[in-house]
């Protein structure tokens, strides 16, 4: 999902709307033919998990977003490595200042091979995702919240308040003090100046604010979850009358 905000900046509440469509339309095709009771169940098991499935929090931060897979992981070790100096140097003690020696060291390497300028000191939450940290300059005095995704060629200034799951855009400059809400979108190479409201999309140079339309999308989600859980009764229903079939036989 964050894939496709940061391709085509959309925004996460419209992609949830156009899956829960989509899985209604499929399901409206195939409760035509309801002799494979085993092809409903599946069905029927990705239609709880699409509306059940959890949007990216705003406030809670998802660490396995920064957890690396392999060794080779520039933007997750640099973040590591910020993250380990921030914990010793706070714990203190003989053995917490040589472990942010050694921090400070891996920290200095990952930063050459990024090319990023991030501060030891910075305020970033956790659940950060930097694809391709190429060019990402950050002021020691800006705050990110938690489950933001930056892209390459970013700047943020000083006295910056971005709020939690803030999809930041390749290129983009934001070279005001100034607050950016919860679940927001700033695309690429925009120059933002001014604050940007909780949801809302800012492009252009200087940056335009576009509002996102939260209420019909929600009456759109709303719509269609009441029509899927009617076909999952049908389909629950037909499940107990195939079971029953196959024990008599």
């Amino acid at each position: 999902m964050n894939f496709l905000c940061s391709l085509k900046q959309v925004n996460c509440v419209e992609i949830q709307a156009i899956s829960i469509q989509r899985l209604e339309s499929h399901l409206q095709v195939n409760c035509t033919n309801r002799h494979n009771c085993l092809h409903h169940q599946k069905i029927a098991q990705i239609m709880v998990e699409s509306i059940t499935k959890p949007m990216v929090s705003a406030t809670e931060a998802d660490w396995s977003r920064e957890q690396a897979g392999k060794w080779w992981e520039p933007s997750r070790q640099l973040l590591k490595s910020i993250r380990n100096y921030q914990k010793w140097r706070q714990q203190g003690g003989i053995f917490g200042y040589f472990l942010c020696r050694w921090n400070i060291i891996k920290d200095r390497f990952w930063s050459v091979v990024t090319a990023t300028d991030i501060p030891l000191n910075c305020q970033i939450q956790g659940g950060l995702l930097l694809p391709h940290p190429n060019g990402i300059v950050m002021h020691p005095s800006a705050s990110i919240g938690p489950n933001c995704l930056i892209l390459q060629q970013v700047t943020i200034v000083a006295d910056v308040k971005i709020g939690g799951h803030v999809d930041i855009g390749a290129g983009a400059k934001i070279i005001r003090s100034v607050t950016i809400g919860d679940h927001a979108l700033i695309g690429a190479n925009a120059v933002v100046i001014c604050d940007v409201p909780p949801g809302a999309t800012a492009v252009g140079i200087p940056a335009k604010i576009i509002e996102k339309k939260t209420q019909e999308v929600g009456k759109i989600i709303s719509r269609s979850r009441r029509k899927i859980m009617k076909l999952a009764r049908i389909l629950l229903k037909d499940k107990r009358n195939c079971s029953v079939v196959e024990f008599k036989r």
